[in-house]
């Protein structure tokens, strides 16, 4: 049931998003083409464009996330969601991987642009060659946990989100204001000062690194488990 819930959720959370993945790539390619023509001025002005839609496509992807579990939680339909046979946990398990799924997206599109955009450099490898010599070469196991700690991170927010935005449904005004009231006094009061403390007292950088991950994925389980204990007693779904 949790397979068709996701299905359901991607398939609603696509119907906007690959617009702008594609936009995006567009832009980067037809930016590299018009820059090896040698026409500079046309090029500036997409590349204008391009950073525009780069820098708006986290932030729209964001917004329908926010909007889709509003609405099917928090909303009229909530009642229709809720009596489905399903356990709150498969309802915001579905919601995060589904999400988690256009974020990743998001950033496979931008990757791609970036490359488009490389066409104006005589070679992506050159590009590569100069990243690794810079850097001392590829650290693989850094990457590989560079890549999980921002999954769970992403996970991670998500699911405060969700809590923060069933906690604001309670107020009677303003719930909006008090969503993001009570996503900033959580970041603020309880996971950034531990994080701090936890860090501050570990010498070693890869120490800090897999520290980071566990109080990442520590927090994320957290906020999960909050999120479907009050989805579950909610008082408030009009």
């Amino acid at each position: 049931m949790l397979a068709k819930l996701i299905r359901y959720e991607l398939k609603a959370l696509l119907r906007i998003l690959p617009i702008f993945y594609l936009s995006l790539v567009g832009l980067s390619v037809t930016v590299a083409l018009i820059s090896r023509a040698g026409l500079s001025g046309p090029s500036q002005v997409i590349e204008a464009i391009w950073f525009t839609v780069s820098g708006s496509i986290f932030i729209v992807n964001l917004v329908i996330v926010i909007l889709r579990f509003r609405d099917n939680f928090l909303k009229n339909e909530s009642y229709l969601m809720l009596t489905l046979p399903v356990h709150a946990w498969q309802l915001v398990a579905s919601k995060a991987i589904a999400a988690l799924c256009t974020f990743l997206l998001s950033g496979i599109a931008y990757t791609v642009s970036l490359l488009a955009f490389a066409l104006r450099a005589d070679s992506i490898f050159q590009i590569i060659r100069l990243f690794t010599l810079q850097s001392g070469g590829i650290d693989y196991l850094l990457l590989v946990i560079g890549g999980v700690t921002t999954v769970v991170f992403i996970v991670q927010q998500l699911c405060l989100i969700y809590a923060a935005m069933i906690v604001a449904q309670m107020a009677p005004r303003f719930r909006g204001l008090a969503g993001l009231g009570v996503y900033l006094a959580v970041m603020a009061i309880v996971e950034y000062p531990i994080i701090k403390a936890v860090l501050s007292v570990t010498e070693s950088l890869d120490l800090r690194r897999t520290v980071f991950l566990l109080l990442t994925t520590v927090f994320a389980a957290l906020y999960f488990a909050a999120a479907t204990w009050l989805l579950e007693h909610k008082h408030n779904t009009e």
